[in-house]
C-alpha cells in the first residue's frame, strides 16, 4: 500500500489561507487544536513544500525556542526540525536548505510518485500552488481542512482555479470550539470500511 499525500491547511470561511497582505495571525490554533495537530503528525513522517511554504515554515526552529512558546508550539517545533522535508523549487539549491530537508529536482510528478512508493508513513503537503498541481495529477489522497470562523474577504485562496473536477467524500470531522476539522478522501481511494 503506497503512502498517502495529504494536503493540510488552515483556511477561512471564505476559502483563503492568507490575508491579502499575507496575514496569518487569524489562523493561530488553540492549545486543544494544536494538540490534535501534533497527534495527527504521528501518522506523518515527511513534509512536502514549495519554496514559499518552506520559507514560511522555517520560523519554527527559533519560534520553538522562544520563552513565550507554548508546550504545543515547542512540541511542534521539535517535530518539525526532526521530520524529513522535501522542497520542490527551481530557485532554491540544496545548500540553501536546513533541518533535514532535501531538494526534489526533475519532473515533479515522477518525484512524488517515487516518494509515494517508498516505505514509510504518510506525507503532508503544504502550499496552495503546489497542491493545485498535485490535485491536477491525482496525487492528493486526502484534504485536511482546519476551518476558522473568519471571513477574510480577499487573499490567497486555498484552491486556485482547478482545471477539472475532483470528487471527495467526508472521512472524518471534529469540532474545536469555533474551529472545525474536516478530512476529505479522494473517491477512488475508498477502501472497505472507510464508509
Amino acid at each position: 500500500m503506497s503512502r498517502k499525500i495529504i494536503y493540510s491547511q488552515m483556511v477561512s470561511l471564505d476559502g483563503y489561507i492568507e490575508g491579502v497582505n499575507g496575514e496569518l495571525e487569524w489562523s493561530k490554533p488553540s492549545d486543544e487544536l494544536f494538540r490534535f495537530i501534533n497527534k495527527q503528525e504521528e501518522n506523518i513522517d515527511a513534509h512536502l513544500y514549495g519554496r514559499k511554504m518552506y520559507e514560511n515554515m522555517s520560523i519554527w526552529p527559533s519560534k520553538g525556542q522562544s520563552p513565550n512558546a507554548s508546550q504545543e508550539e515547542k512540541d511542534w517545533a521539535k517535530h518539525w526540525m526532526e521530520i524529513k522535508k522535501y522542497v520542490i523549487s527551481s530557485k532554491l539549491k540544496q545548500e540553501d536548505l536546513e533541518w533535514n530537508t532535501e531538494l526534489l529536482n526533475g519532473d515533479m510528478v515522477s518525484s512524488v510518485l517515487q516518494l509515494k512508493g517508498t516505505t514509510g508513513r504518510d506525507v503532508s503537503l503544504g502550499g496552495a500552488s503546489l497542491a493545485r498541481e498535485f490535485i491536477h495529477h491525482d496525487l492528493v489522497d486526502e484534504i485536511w481542512l482546519f476551518i476558522f470562523p473568519i471571513l477574510l474577504g480577499d487573499g490567497k485562496p486555498m484552491f486556485p482555479i482547478m482545471p477539472n473536477q475532483r470528487k471527495y467524500y467526508l472521512k472524518e470531522y471534529k469540532r474545536f470550539d469555533e474551529t472545525v476539522f474536516l478530512n476529505y478522501a479522494r473517491i477512488n481511494n475508498i477502501l472497505k470500511g472507510d464508509l
